[in-house]
């Protein structure tokens, strides 16, 4: 697919009730735009986009800073369109509680983002390596861990 026809796809965000919302370019645009600075394997540049706590706002789902009991285990699934997916507490980003920013990027060095990382990709600032940014985002899935994290494993060291 040419990178402008990438570009309009909207951005799928499923909220918690399962309901969805398609985010257009256009409505993306409408949010303020940060920027910063990134590393990934070596490489330095600058980014351009959209603070996921807005992009979430403008999907409806809510709330995203003082999380309270059941909230505390919300999770957001990043999905690539090459099938990587990488998953973060919502905790990360409540103000009150991690205050991490995560950034919608669809520009680098100034330029809109190349076909093989665009036209969105997620980065998770802060993280050492690289392995929750996710390139080619069409998805962002909100879930609940269910209580009791029925069906979860967890194994202790």
């Amino acid at each position: 697919m040419p990178l402008a026809a990438q570009s309009d796809a909207p951005l799928t965000v499923s909220r918690v009730d399962g309901s969805v919302a398609q985010l257009t370019s256009a409505q993306l645009a409408a949010l303020p735009r940060i920027s910063g600075t990134a590393t990934a394997h070596a490489t330095t540049f600058t980014y351009e986009g959209y603070d996921l706590r807005a992009v979430l706002a403008l999907a409806g789902v809510a709330p995203v800073d003082s999380l309270q009991r059941a909230q505390l285990r919300r999770v957001i699934i990043f999905h690539g369109a090459d099938g990587y997916s990488a998953l973060v507490a919502m905790t990360e980003l409540d103000a009150t509680i991690g205050a991490r920013r995560m950034i919608l990027v669809d520009r680098e060095d100034g330029r809109p983002l190349p076909s093989d990382r665009g036209p969105r990709r997620m980065i998770v600032e802060g993280d050492k390596r690289p392995t929750r940014w996710v390139r080619q985002l069409v998805r962002l899935e909100v879930r609940d861990i269910p209580d009791g994290a029925h069906g979860l494993h967890f194994h202790t060291v």
